[in-house]
């Protein structure tokens, strides 16, 4: 179950971890630089468009291809912005209204188109009319007033003011009172009046109709568009740079995680090299006192208490408290001071105390921790931080305690249970054997003197 709970956690972190990855590289960048260049597109097709209706204007033009390709961009320029801002969930406002003035400048280059084919058309005639021998035996009469009427033309070609149209209306009076009604002249002098007269209104309303071409309101949603498209990217990179934060900050839990659970690792390790040379100790002194003589038995203990104080680290006393009248006691301490008084005598009673009455083992890991009472009192009395003890029980026989006493709390004691109630077997076994030796050798001496 553990490895379950184990195996989901580092599977959520990995999907974790993934899905903060690609949340974190996910800048939109590509989206945003098409974006870009397609405003720039579109700015470049708007500045081709006005080049090429300026050239048309002043007659350098001589197809529109140019105007509609521009046108066309322009078109296209539209629709991926407005596709991209859809895909983004952006408002459409702005290139809602860069479309609206598109379509204003489309109906205005059309609307200027033909009026630049009329009025090149018109230019021609009034050229030709102007110069060529049209008038017959009457064209040196007519020269100065058409000379005039030409010059004021080409002044309002290039000066487009209401002086200018005034002064060219004041030449086509001027040559309309001169010219034949009927006659061989009177035909060409119409179509020179005609043609001119076109010019006077033409030339003004091109102007104007240029004017407003250039001046459609395409740079302020551009610009719109602009923002908005900047302030967006500026949102999703900001987004990306939480959660690149978020993923060095997962990252940084994660080495944590792996470090503690190394430290865990290493402290596992490290208690089960504690315990197997506790357990080998534990061996080693059970088969000493399976095989000690019931006479050595006291100085046996005395040894196999010493050995099991050290193999668990820490333990500063070690003792068997044994149920007799008079009690008694072997014991072992590290730094060989004598135990205070009472002392550990008073161990027997605490530990039918601790224990309810019926465990085998009784710890106390801290002192401090045990609740107020008569127990926590004694062993604060004799200057106890930690302390464990062992039942050591044969019916009929054999009644004490195995005890061990610390000056510091005992958290981090080796103390495996189960081996250290093997211990408590073999010492209860091998003073079991003394007991029996002693009853036997009672018994034989009651027969001597029988």
């Amino acid at each position: 179950m553990r490895l379950l709970s184990f195996t989901a956690g580092v599977l959520l972190l990995l999907a974790l971890l993934t899905w903060l990855l690609l949340r974190g590289t996910d800048t939109n960048a590509r989206a945003y630089s098409a974006a870009s260049q397609t405003l720039d597109d579109f700015a470049l097709a708007e500045a081709s468009l006005q080049r090429d209706v300026l050239q048309a204007r002043a007659g350098l033009l001589r197809n529109y291809v140019p105007v509609d390709t521009a046108e066309e961009a322009m078109e296209d320029a539209i629709g991926r912005l407005r596709s991209y801002a859809q895909s983004e969930n952006l408002s459409t406002e702005s290139i809602d209204r860069l479309g609206a003035a598109v379509a204003q400048q489309e109906e205005l280059a059309e609307r200027f188109k033909s009026s630049v084919a009329l009025l090149q058309n018109s230019l021609v005639y009034v050229g030709v009319l102007s110069t060529g021998p049209m008038f017959g035996s009457t064209d040196a009469q007519f020269a100065p007033a058409i000379g005039a009427m030409a010059a004021a033309v080409l002044h309002l070609a290039r000066d487009t003011s209401p002086d200018a149209v005034q002064a060219l209306q004041e030449r086509i009076d001027h040559f309309a009172a001169q010219a034949p009604a009927a006659g061989p002249d009177a035909q060409a002098a119409q179509a020179l009046l005609a043609h001119t007269r076109l010019l006077r209104d033409l030339l003004p309303a091109t102007d104007a109709t240029l004017r407003a071409l250039i001046a459609a309101p395409t740079e302020t949603p551009l610009e719109a568009a602009r923002a908005l498209f900047a302030d967006h990217q500026a949102a999703v990179e900001a987004t990306a740079q939480r959660y690149e934060l978020l993923l060095y900050l997962a990252s940084l839990l994660l080495v944590v995680a792996l470090v503690r659970l190394g430290l865990r690792l290493r402290a596992r390790a490290l208690a089960l090299r504690r315990r197997a040379a506790f357990e080998h100790v534990i061996a080693e002194n059970s088969t000493r006192l399976i095989n000690c003589p019931p006479a050595e038995t006291a100085a046996r203990l005395t040894q196999v208490l010493a050995e099991l104080g050290r193999a668990m680290g820490g333990v500063e006393r070690a003792y068997v408290v044994l149920a007799e009248k008079p009690t008694r006691v072997h014991a072992w301490c590290a730094d060989e001071a004598p135990f205070p008084d009472g002392w550990p005598e008073d161990a027997l009673a605490l530990s039918e105390q601790l224990g309810d009455g019926g465990h085998d083992i009784v710890t106390v890991p801290d002192v401090a921790a045990l609740p107020p009472g008569e127990a926590k009192n004694k062993l604060k009395a004799v200057g106890l931080r930690g302390w464990a003890c062992v039942s050591l029980n044969r019916p009929g026989r054999v009644r004490g305690i195995m005890g061990f006493d610390k000056f510091q709390p005992a958290w981090s004691t080796v103390f495996p249970v189960p081996v250290v109630l093997l211990a408590g077997d073999a010492v209860a076994n091998a003073i079991d054997r003394e007991f029996l030796e002693r009853d036997r050798a009672r018994l034989a001496t009651r027969l001597e003197r029988a």
